[in-house]
């Protein structure tokens, strides 16, 4: 959802799977006025780089924290393509972000005519129950951003906040 709903130009859905040390997360937009310059369709496996700054521009994020922690993660995937992991130990702390290897990314799939991101992830270590929230950043080719969540909970675009982390997903010990 865009956070002002009135923007029905296009639309964005995800789901998060998760699955003993695998996550599948998966984006779909649909854009039939054609707003975003959208890359043709790739398939990527590990090794992709890691880059700073994805968030600038159309990017897809994923927000992480296991179940009773104040620590998160922050997962961004651009489709040029990039990506990036970043751990925080409280709200946007520290700062900068700093990086981390706990997890991997495996495949990162964009299907063009689908207009379809697939990405698959896996962690280091089994992972425990969690909660989670998709979210992007969609650059239109005239500039305008538009910030989408499953749900805002403030008064701006604000990802981090850990009440907009909605979904429930992972183990249970």
């Amino acid at each position: 959802m865009p956070f002002h709903p009135s923007e029905k130009n296009f639309s964005l859905s995800g789901e998060l799977v998760s699955k003993g040390c695998e996550i599948i997360v998966e984006f779909c937009l649909s854009d039939p006025k054609n707003l975003f310059e959208l890359p043709n369709s790739f398939i990527r496996k590990e090794p992709l780089s890691k880059q700073e700054g994805l968030w600038q521009s159309t990017c897809f994020e994923v927000f992480l924290s296991p179940l009773g922690h104040s620590q998160y993660y922050e997962f961004n995937f651009a489709l040029t393509p990039a990506w990036n992991v970043y751990v925080f130990d409280a709200y946007r702390e520290p700062q900068p972000p700093r990086g981390t290897a706990d997890f991997a990314l495996k495949e990162m799939h964009w299907n063009k005519q689908q207009s379809q991101l697939t990405v698959k992830l896996e962690s280091t270590t089994r992972l425990p129950l969690f909660q989670a929230s998709l979210t992007a950043v969609l650059e239109e080719k005239n500039s305008k951003k538009h910030y989408c969540a499953l749900t805002h909970r403030g008064l701006k675009p604000d990802f981090h906040l850990r009440e907009s982390f909605t979904l429930l997903r992972g183990e249970k010990k």
